[in-house]
């Protein structure tokens, strides 16, 4: 049976928050049916694919007792870390954990995760997560905190992270559909103009919220180049007048993260 992740995660014993405190999630990898490594998040430290090489074995094992791909052992004990996985949709999701944890822990939190995106994009599978890498990735990030179960409910992750339906459906009016109700074509090109009137030598800053979604990013001469590739910081002080600070690209892949503000009318 499944219970509710927060029974796990939230008490008031002295006993029930050593054991939060035990259950740390150092990476997640999920492979698909053909055994491919196709997406990886590490919350602590960096853990090397190769640590998969043990999940891989225990997989050839169950095909070679001519058994399910679902009767792969949830969990596996190797040298210096544990594997604990579920099996969703012809997709295995697979926890490292650097130290012996509870397997219900993790085992419950990774069905929490596929029901998570679920809700996101209707379907978990391998398709979803490659054309929505951008939302899944903020989403881990906000479920897990340096490894520790953070926000889990639904709705609050939704309040935080939009679900990509109101951009795709926007992105689908906008650029129009084939007749396999695929999107024919879905990308921004954008800039950042500004009218300065200051008075001395002000010393700007501007920053993004998700500034890894933009491409082909072309600066004003005024914008120090080198913090802006290191911390991807818009640093400068402006001329007087009218300029373009900044243009830049958005891919369709990244089209779900468009930051468009949509406001509707209606008219009787």
């Amino acid at each position: 049976h499944r219970f509710p992740i927060s029974t796990i995660t939230v008490g008031h014993s002295r006993k029930t928050n050593s054991i939060t405190r035990a259950n740390m999630i150092h990476s997640l990898f999920v492979i698909n049916h053909s055994g491919d490594v196709f997406m990886e998040k590490h919350w602590r430290s960096i853990i090397p694919r190769t640590v998969m090489d043990y999940f891989f074995e225990a997989q050839r094992q169950v095909v070679k007792d001519n058994k399910g791909h679902e009767d792969v052992p949830c969990v596996i004990a190797t040298p210096h870390h544990y594997l604990i996985s579920i099996y969703h949709n012809s997709l295995y999701f697979v926890a490292v954990c650097m130290s012996e944890v509870p397997p219900l822990f993790v085992i419950e939190f990774l069905h929490t995760v596929v029901d998570i995106l679920e809700k996101y994009f209707s379907e978990c599978n391998e398709t979803n997560i490659k054309e929505h890498y951008v939302v899944v990735y903020e989403l881990l990030d906000e479920v897990l905190d340096n490894g520790y179960p953070l926000a889990t409910e639904p709705n609050i992750l939704q309040e935080l992270i939009k679900p990509p339906n109101i951009i795709g459906n926007l992105i689908n009016t906008v650029t129009g559909k084939s007749n396999v109700s695929s999107t024919v074509f879905a990308e921004i090109a954008g800039k950042i103009e500004c009218c300065v009137r200051l008075s001395g030598t002000p010393d700007l800053t501007l920053s993004f919220i998700n500034p890894r979604l933009m491409d082909d990013v072309s600066l004003h001469p005024c914008v120090r180049l080198k913090r802006w590739e290191n911390e991807r910081i818009l640093s400068f002080v402006p001329p007087d007048g009218s300029f373009c600070l900044m243009t830049y690209h958005v891919g369709c892949q990244s089209a779900v993260a468009i930051p468009i503000y949509i406001r509707h009318n209606f008219f009787l």
